[in-house]
């Protein structure tokens, strides 16, 4: 059975490996969706669901505190839908959006590629995916679980994120001018599967990519205004 999400001639991250086919893959969305949600977010106490169930990202809960869901948190303000970096003028919100940087004195093609070569900082694979052809190929060596995640990544993945989206917009003027055009918008990562760094097919995820995003916008303008 073909991936909905491919059969529309989109790339599919969450069929991207084989891990993600435990939960999130082809036709079994709708009817697995329930169970993914009780035990990713309402339990969430428990050992980070990456490590039990092999799911990739869509299962790095990791540690959620108080947090609410997308619609839950966004208030009356304009809502502004991301998710494919082709697109015009907002692409550039997504992680495979071709704005490279420096950080830690190397340099990052992508925030795709540091996000994902950071889950195994300090050994060779994490090269290997620093120097990868595309974001599409550094996102499936990251993601395969062949080779063990850094002991501390459910704690440490929101703040290596918030570094590489930081830098990248730090890094390159005419997307740091984008993100703050957008004013007090409520930024949404509209993905399919997704409901840790997305919205989710129904819009309850936790969006962590959009909340960063907005965090970031927030430091660019105060700095912005310090210059002024």
């Amino acid at each position: 059975m073909q991936c909905i999400i491919q059969a529309a001639g989109e790339y599919c991250r969450q069929c991207d490996s084989a891990s993600y086919g435990v939960i999130f893959r082809h036709q079994t969305v709708a009817t697995r969706l329930s169970n993914v949600l009780e035990f990713g977010i309402l339990n969430k106490g428990r050992k980070n669901v990456g490590e039990v169930g092999e799911v990739g990202e869509v299962g790095e809960v990791g540690d959620m505190g108080a947090m609410h869901s997308t619609e839950d948190k966004a208030s009356e303000t304009e809502k502004i839908y991301f998710y494919s970096a082709q697109e015009k003028p907002y692409g550039c919100f997504s992680n495979f959006s071709a704005h490279g940087f420096e950080l830690n004195g190397v340099w990052w093609p992508t925030s795709e590629h540091y996000f994902q070569a950071s889950k195994f900082a300090g050994t060779p694979y994490s090269e290997q995916i620093r120097t990868a052809r595309s974001p599409m190929i550094a996102a499936r060596l990251g993601r395969s679980r062949k080779q063990p995640l850094r002991a501390d990544w459910a704690q440490a993945k929101d703040d290596i994120m918030r570094q590489a989206v930081l830098r990248k917009f730090l890094s390159n003027k005419e997307i740091r001018e984008v993100l703050l055009s957008t004013g007090n918008a409520t930024l949404i990562e509209r993905t399919l599967g997704d409901y840790y760094w997305g919205c989710g097919t129904d819009g309850s995820g936790l969006n962590m990519l959009g909340r960063i995003l907005m965090e970031v916008r927030e430091r660019l303008r105060g700095e912005q205004d310090l210059n002024e």
